[in-house]
Formats: C-alpha cells, sequence, structure tokens
C-alpha cells in the first residue's frame, strides 16, 4: 500500500525537485531518531504528507552528510517531517502485520526490526498511534470479514489518513485542519484503490483477499468492466484532491503538491492501467507469442 506517491520530475523547476528531495531526506533523517532499521521503510508517500502538512513552507533547509551513503544532502527540517516520519513508522508497521495475516511469514522479520521503531514512534506521537491502531483494526475487520465493497474499505483507509493530517499536533487553523483531511482523504482514497487494482490479479492466483476480487466474485462488479469503473474511481478521487490541494495558500510546497496530485498520481494510475492491458494482452495471445 506504499511507493505509489510520486512526483512527475520532469515537470517540477529544478528548486522544486530540490525541496522534494529535501523533505524526503528530512523524512528519513527523522526515522534515524527511532532506528537506522526503520529507513529500509521510508516511503515517498510520506514526504507527501511531510510537504502538505507542512502546506506554508515553514521548514528549514539544512544540509548534512548522509547517514547512508556520506554526500552532503539537504533535508528539511520541521514538526511535519518528524510527524511524517513517526505515521512512515506506524503505517509500515500495520502493513508489515497485514501482510503477515496474508501468509507472508516473511515479513516476520523487518516487522521484528521495527517493533523498538514501532514503540519509540507511537510514544512521540501517540495521538497518530492511535489514529493507525483504530483505522487499521477497523479495516482489517472489514477484509477479514471478505468485505465485497472496495469503496467500503478504502473509506475505511482513506478516514484514517484524513484523521492523521487534521489531528497533527501543531496544526491550529481549523479551516486548515479541514482543507488537509479533504486532500489526505482523496489521496489516501486513490492509494488504496489503485493498489487493490494494481495487485489484483496476483492477489486471485494466490487466493489473497482483494477488494476488487470480492465485488467481482459477489456479481457487484461485472469483470469485464473492472478497468473502467476502477479508474473512473481513481480519477474522480485525484480531481477530489487536485481542487482542493489548488485552495492552499501559495508556498514553496504548494506548486509541489499540485504537481504529486496532478501528474504524478497519474502517471501512476496510467502505468497500473498500462500494465494490467499488457498482461491481458499476452493471457489471451499465449506463451511464446
Amino acid at each position: 500500500m506504499f511507493g505509489y506517491v510520486r512526483c512527475a520530475a520532469d515537470e517540477l523547476k529544478i528548486k522544486q525537485w530540490r525541496r522534494y528531495k529535501a523533505y524526503y531526506c528530512g523524512v528519513c533523517r527523522a526515522m534515524g531518531d527511532f532506528t537506522a532499521l526503520g529507513r529500509c521503510v521510508l516511503s515517498y508517500d510520506l514526504a507527501f504528507y511531510a510537504l502538505l502538512l507542512d502546506y506554508d513552507a515553514h521548514s528549514g533547509i539544512r544540509v548534512r552528510r548522509c547517514g547512508v551513503n556520506a554526500k552532503k544532502k539537504p533535508y528539511a527540517v520541521s514538526e511535519a517531517v518528524d510527524y511524517a516520519a513517526a505515521m512512515n513508522v506506524l503505517l509500515s508497521m500495520g502493513k508489515l502485520r497485514d501482510d503477515i495475516a496474508d501468509g507472508e511469514g516473511l515479513k516476520r522479520i523487518p516487522a521484528a526490526a521495527l517493533k523498538r521503531a514501532f514503540g519509540k514512534a507511537g510514544q512521540r506521537a501517540e495521538n497518530a498511534a492511535e489514529i493507525c491502531k483504530e483505522g487499521l483494526s477497523r479495516l482489517r475487520a472489514l477484509e477479514e470479514a471478505g468485505c465485497d465493497s472496495v469503496d467500503k474499505c478504502a473509506d475505511e483507509f482513506a478516514k484514517m489518513c484524513a484523521k492523521l493530517c487534521s489531528c497533527a499536533p501543531f496544526l491550529q487553523d481549523g479551516g486548515m485542519k479541514r482543507l488537509l483531511s479533504a486532500i489526505g482523504y482523496s489521496v489516501a482514497r486513490w492509494v488504496y484503490i489503485i493498489d487493490a487494482l494494481d495487485d489484483l490479479d496476483d492477489d486471485i492466483k494466490h487466493n489473497r483477499y482483494n477488494p476488487i476480487a470480492q465485488e467481482i466474485k459477489s456479481g457487484r462488479l461485472n469483470e469485464h468492466q473492472v478497468d473502467e469503473v476502477i479508474t473512473r474511481s481513481v480519477y474522480n478521487s485525484l480531481y477530489d484532491a487536485l481542487k482542493a490541494a489548488q485552495l492552499l495558500p501559495e508556498s514553496d510546497n504548494q506548486p509541489i503538491i499540485l504537481n504529486i496530485i496532478q501528474y504524478g498520481l497519474a502517471d501512476e494510475t496510467v502505468r497500473v492501467t498500462e500494465k494490467r492491458r499488457k498482461a491481458h494482452e499476452r493471457s489471451v495471445q499465449g506463451p511464446g507469442t
């Protein structure tokens, strides 16, 4: 459920690309306060949330040597970056536990390595930890019950992420909390559904839960219209996210946030749907064609 939220680098100015990377490196460095091993689950998704929560671009940009490759790099420093780092650890542990429950036993190794970091992140961001615990528990209950509505599952995940945005302890403006919640909800809904679509064929093959597969099985969704229906749904979420993001105040972060939603997520949608189209064409043509 991670790795889909990226920018469209070719559409960014050089200074915007550098700023984007500074937030990514900032989240990475902040995760180092929990554990060096935690950086193995670092995600660009949380760089986006760091940019979003620091919507007025108050983060300081510092330059230090990277702990991974020893090169000097700029990195962002702020409460928003620290909060995003805690979110990264909390959500990554939730994802690992979900994978373990789905029978991926090897995920127990990184889960064990993250256990201490998970505890530290929970202490540093108690409110976020409680939101993740409750949200992921409700989502897991739906999945274990074989929920046959991708919209219902996506809504549960999206509500959790929206709440993580609006309940960040350093946010004071009620109007901005509602706006960030709306953006967080729409982007998270897109993430959940695009991930389900990307994994659909593999999940069916290995008999793993997938809400889209359940909708097909129950007759709620025509298997020949899956790509059309799901693609329309995710583009609706992108439209909602973009309209909300356009209301953000002007800052050095706003054009990067808009780039991610308008171009980066749209490119990922095309990548996933094109990959499925080509795979289906190969299966129809048969091996060796």
